[in-house]
């Protein structure tokens, strides 16, 4: 059984969550986002929805612009590490495991 995917980051306002994936590209790693509500049906089971009403959409509109943010930071951090690897030949390793490192953050 193959392992499910999880988000990179996650970001949560009161039952709203922004979800951030990593996807691998030819020219280095893209981001999405994808945003949902929790909420117990009538069953108490817990599930989610991609619509939202009024006194959400400013939440989701805080959640997007916070993965905006997380997004272009880890951006830098992809090409901060890109280029310490180009100007480097001989620390390579180092700086491979500096970008793991900001990624992880």
């Amino acid at each position: 059984m193959t392992e499910k995917p999880k988000p990179i980051h996650t970001i949560r306002i009161g039952s709203i969550q922004a979800a951030i994936w990593s996807n691998p590209g030819q020219h280095g790693p893209f981001y999405n986002v994808t945003i949902d509500r929790r909420f117990r049906d009538t069953n108490e089971q817990w599930q989610s929805s991609n619509s939202f009403g009024r006194d959400d959409l400013l939440i989701v509109a805080k959640l997007s612009d916070a993965a905006h943010t997380y997004i272009c930071d880890r951006q830098a951090s992809d090409r901060t590490a890109t280029e310490e690897v180009s100007h480097d030949g001989s620390g390579t390793a180092a700086a491979q495991a500096e970008s793991a490192k900001r990624r992880s953050r």
